[in-house]
């Protein structure tokens, strides 16, 4: 009988999916045009314990990483969104001066995520500055690839269901967690791509999670980044390799 009543609990959240993701299909997109406000934090406690049997050079980095995450937990990122395209970069407004003088800082801002991030129904763009140089990066898979899971909880008054796929630059799987009371494909960090705004990003470093959200009257505007060298991952992979192996021989 027990088998039999956790069965029917599965199937009733695979129902529940069904149902939300049926209804997302049909929802009007034109009261998707909306300002949300992520903050960070930190799960450096469970991935950044320095342990006694560290050498030097493993404490020496955890120890920066603490420190860099220590910096990101006062970011607060803002996501624009419209009917057909979104932007994503960090509010540096509310950043205080004696954070951006920290020479990790820049360390913190690649950790979570720098520059500008666009995206539209098609395709993302990746616009930011590294070793002097300000580079565009287009990808036309950001928003493929997802696994939804029949797991759901609340993040503040928003039932919300867990997605994941498989990340090249990450040791584990990006977790996401998207509500289709939002009916919005949009997200942090341009992911996006699920049938719900993206309220929840979790890596191995830090969570992402929305904070705030406001519904202007006026549509908004948004531009899609046209400055910055145009290169592709593959090709951008190999300009940040050659930037390693300088910074190695000096």
């Amino acid at each position: 009988m027990l088998g039999v009543f956790k069965t029917d609990k599965v199937m009733k959240k695979i129902i529940t999916i069904l149902f939300v993701l049926i209804i997302t299909k049909t929802a009007s997109w034109g009261q998707t045009n909306a300002i949300c406000t992520y903050q960070v934090y930190s799960n450096k406690d469970s991935v950044l314990g320095v342990k006694s049997n560290d050498d030097v050079v493993e404490q020496d980095t955890k120890n920066m990483l603490n420190f860099a995450l220590d910096i990101a937990k006062n970011f607060e990122y803002v996501l624009k969104f419209n009917t057909s395209e979104s932007i994503f970069q960090l509010d540096d407004l509310l950043i205080n001066d004696s954070h951006q003088d920290n020479y990790l800082y820049p360390v913190a801002l690649a950790i979570v995520g720098r520059g500008k991030y666009y995206m539209n129904k098609n395709y993302s763009m990746h616009q930011f500055e590294t070793s002097g140089m300000l580079f565009l990066i287009k990808d036309s898979e950001n928003g493929k690839g997802w696994t939804i899971t029949h797991e759901e909880k609340k993040i503040g008054k928003y039932t919300c269901f867990k997605a994941f796929k498989e990340c090249e630059k990450c040791r584990s799987a990006v977790e996401v967690w998207f509500t289709p009371e939002i009916p919005a494909p949009f997200g942090p960090l341009g992911l996006g791509g699920l049938p719900g705004l993206i309220v929840e990003v979790k890596k191995r470093l830090f969570t992402l999670r929305l904070s705030a959200i406001s519904y202007p009257k006026n549509r908004i505007i948004i531009k899609e980044p046209q400055k910055g060298k145009r290169v592709s991952k593959e090709e951008y992979k190999e300009i940040s390799l050659g930037f390693r192996k300088n910074i190695k021989k000096l």
